[in-house]
């Protein structure tokens, strides 16, 4: 096997105990996998599409399977159909479930394209031997009719319930007038049940499961940047935007995941104002909060070798650990080379071990895209290779004890998280709110060392977002708020990581 990249003492050693292939073909039938994913015993489920045709942007599958390989790397079920209510449903997404099952919404509409409607939607649940438990019509309109909505995707969330998004066609009618319900968030139970609608006045893109208490909501915001917001698994309502709990200057680098055991969630950050070099080293933190995304406290990264750019996945393994990784395809940024890179944290984010690999497929069997972890040291990886895709199980084998690893992130400092409170300057950014309590509009004076500019936001007490502007110059004066009702207000200004909010009150 070839050695790591550039590595200057011993490192674990990779070895591979079994590979399963997975093969698209480019001739008849025309086939592709996908959506992979481990269940509870390990075994590993994914779907494959059929197309009639080479597939393209805008093609339609005219068939599903579902296939599984166990722990042992043996292909136990070997594409087995799914069985729509009709030829003209199609899957739009799929997830699994914490009990060992996959759920399945289909879709039947006119072009199968993002801005038409949803003529019917179902919910399809099989268990872990991949048979149907229950399958449900979450929507079933009749093609004529105004103001349609558009089922837009799922998210199984981690205590069993279902979230659906529906975009609704509601416009305002006049200048004047802000926009109305214009998605909905539907909670299905584990029977399929439904338990609560939510209102949200943005387009709905994508929903993903994070904790018992809160899901991650991304939505559409009309010219600016799409925010992931943190939503209450209870009732859908807004809870805060990422960008609202991180600390200042700094930017979420990978992925949140959660500790089951202490239903914290941990994600690796940078700063946002400091320049880094793509190959490194550069200094990264761990940063720990509550379900709900609390501040508690953040272990510090510095001179990070491992790591290139900024891009990192980091999943919570079996034990009480977790893995940071990275993989990058060659092209021209990333040096046209191909890299892969892991890091094991234990539960105190300290480094344990770490490798690293220039054109990993050739010791990997392709290039790693995913990692489904196991024990400590034992993970299934996910490759894509020139024929498709590759399933492996793999062990790191350690070093000899007292062996020092040059790539594992040195852990320099345990600090608790500050974040910006409300009413005070963050940083070099500092607002007056002049009118306030206010009967039209609330007057803003910004001054900041930064000509960054700014993004404002005001929300109800409950979260909602009522009207968002982007580009807001960071030294001026500006206006906003005509529109609200009388009632409590609560404006966040956001300039590169730095927040500041401010109470509003709008009278009669």
């Amino acid at each position: 096997m070839p050695a790591a990249a550039a590595l200057t003492q011993p490192l674990p050693q990779i070895r591979i105990d079994w590979t399963t292939p997975v093969s698209d073909t480019l001739s008849g039938p025309y086939v592709t996998a996908g959506d992979f994913s481990m269940l509870g015993d390990s075994s590993v489920v994914f779907t494959t599409r059929q197309y009639e045709s080479i597939p393209g942007p805008n093609s339609k599958p005219v068939a599903y399977y579902l296939s599984k390989i166990n722990a042992a790397g043996q292909l136990v079920v070997d594409r087995k159909k799914i069985q729509l209510p009709s030829a003209s449903f199609y899957i739009k997404s799929i997830d699994f479930t914490t009990d060992g099952g996959v759920i399945i919404l289909a879709l039947k509409d006119r072009v199968g394209l993002p801005q038409t409607k949803t003529d019917s939607a179902i919910l399809i649940k099989f268990n872990a031997t991949l048979a149907i438990s229950w399958q449900r019509f979450i929507s079933n309109q009749d093609a004529g009719g105004s103001a349609p909505s558009r089922v837009t995707g799922l998210a199984a969330l981690t205590d069993g319930r279902i979230m659906v998004g529906y975009n609704k066609r509601e416009e305002p009618r006049g200048p004047r007038e802000l926009p109305g319900t214009l998605s909905l968030l539907t909670c299905f139970g584990v029977n399929g049940d439904s338990i609560y609608t939510h209102g949200e006045a943005d387009p709905i893109l994508d929903i993903q499961k994070l904790s018992d208490a809160a899901f991650l909501l991304t939505k559409d915001y009309d010219l600016s940047d799409d925010v992931p917001e943190l939503h209450s698994s209870v009732d859908g309502s807004y809870i805060t935007a990422i960008v609202f709990a991180l600390p200042s200057n700094t930017d979420l680098v990978s992925t949140l995941t959660l500790m089951p055991a202490t239903q914290q969630l941990v994600g690796i950050t940078h700063s946002s104002i400091v320049s880094y070099p793509y190959d490194g080293p550069n200094d990264y933190s761990l940063h720990v909060t509550d379900a709900v995304l609390h501040g508690q406290y953040q272990i510090d990264y510095k001179n990070v070798s491992l790591f290139k750019g900024r891009l990192l996945t980091l999943i919570k393994d079996r034990e009480k650990g977790m893995y940071v990784f990275q993989s990058l395809q060659a092209n021209p940024f990333f040096g046209n080379t191909d890299y892969f890179a892991l890091c094991r944290l234990d539960s105190s984010g300290k480094g344990i071990w770490a490798i690293a690999y220039d054109k990993p497929a050739a010791a990997l069997g392709g290039i790693p895209f995913q990692l489904m972890p196991l024990a400590a040291n034992d993970f299934i990886m996910l490759g894509q290779t020139t024929t498709g895709y590759v399933v492996a199980r793999i062990t790191a084998e350690m070093p000899p004890p007292g062996v020092a690893n040059s790539l594992v992130p040195v852990q320099t400092s345990t600090k608790k998280l500050a974040l910006a409170e409300s009413d005070v300057p963050a940083g070099d950014l500092s607002v007056n709110l002049i009118g306030n309590p206010s009967t039209n509009s609330f007057t803003f004076i910004s001054k900041s060392n930064s000509n960054e500019p700014l993004t404002v936001w005001i929300t109800d007490i409950q979260g909602r977002v009522l009207e968002k502007r982007s580009g807001v110059p960071a030294n001026g004066v500006f206006q906003m708020g005509y529109t609200v009702q009388p009632g409590i207000y609560i404006a966040s200004l956001v300039q590169s990581g730095k927040v500041i909010t401010l109470k509003m009150v709008k009278e009669k």
